[in-house]
Parts: C-alpha cells; structure tokens; sequence
C-alpha cells in the first residue's frame, strides 16, 4: 500500500513539474521531473500487483463492497493529502 501512495505521489509532483517547466521555466530541462514521474507510474503498478498478488493467499475472508470502497476512500484520501502537503512545501520553496 505504501508503494502505491509513494509511485502515485511521485507519478502526480513529476508530471505536475513536468508541465510547470515546459510551460512555465525558462529554458529548464523536462525530462528529470518527466522521468520521476514514469518512474512513479512504474512503481504505483508493481506495488498493486504484488498487492493484488498477496490478497487471496491471507487466508481472510474476501471483503465486502462497503469494505472495499471504505478502503479504497482511504487511500486516495491518504494520497491526496501527502500531494497536497507536498505542493505546499514546494511552492514555499520555490517563494
């Protein structure tokens, strides 16, 4: 799970760079932040599927849709919370 939020996090601030530079910088280099950000992805997909790999051999019974949604609600709440405290730090940098 923590590999999903941090691939996403990276995924979400690399592409958002990504477009601020070619949009915004001046004569700043796209790919660092561009590469961050595929890295990201990479990572946020390995993680759900060694998630997803490891679900059925828990031996738990399998969750309910209530359960599942109350799960998933979390973890988007988590990743859109470390994204925008993220965002704040690095736009008081960039100040």
């Amino acid at each position: 799970m923590l590999g999903k939020l941090l691939g996403g996090m990276a995924a979400v601030i690399g592409f958002g760079m990504a477009s601020w530079v070619a949009t915004h910088g001046k004569g700043g280099d796209v790919w660092p932040p561009l590469l961050a950000a595929v890295a990201g992805l990479a990572v946020f997909m390995v993680s759900e599927r060694r998630l997803a790999k490891r679900a059925p051999s828990t031996g738990a019974p399998p969750l309910s849709p209530v359960e599942m949604k109350r799960s998933s609600f979390l973890a988007w709440l988590l990743l859109l919370l470390f994204v925008i405290v993220l965002l704040l730090c690095i736009q008081l940098f960039l100040q």
